[in-house]
């Protein structure tokens, strides 16, 4: 659990906002690189993979599974559907993070002040 709550904490203050940062810079930026498009994709999918990870592992604990069948039991217990589903949540991990820093820097770009409330 201690891990758990480390991964969330590093995923929220480190991983999260350093993709908004670098959308914000990207979107403002009067020169647009190529490399700057990949270190936000870099980002928005090692903040993705953090937040799978800990979904996943929470899903396969054998002790959550057993007191809350309803809520933990969406991953499979066939290994190829396994490999599905967490590339899956993957994908829809990365593909709502790219959206809401998307969201958030264009309102940063638009007003500085309002970001805090939106966000």
């Amino acid at each position: 659990m201690e891990m758990m709550i480390a991964k969330g904490v590093e995923l929220f203050t480190e991983a999260i906002l350093g993709a908004f940062i670098q959308m914000y810079v990207f979107l403002i930026g009067s020169n647009q690189l190529n490399v700057a498009i990949i270190f936000l994709i870099v980002s928005i999918f090692t903040a993705a993979f953090t937040s799978t990870g800990m979904s996943f592992d929470m899903d396969v604990d054998k002790l959550k599974r057993f007191q809350t069948p309803d809520f933990y039991v969406y991953v499979p217990d066939a290994t190829k559907k396994k490999v599905k589903v967490y590339m899956s949540m993957l994908l829809i991990s990365a593909c709502q993070l790219s959206a809401k820093v998307l969201a958030c820097a264009l309102r940063a770009v638009e007003s500085s002040t309002t970001v805090v409330f939106y966000c």
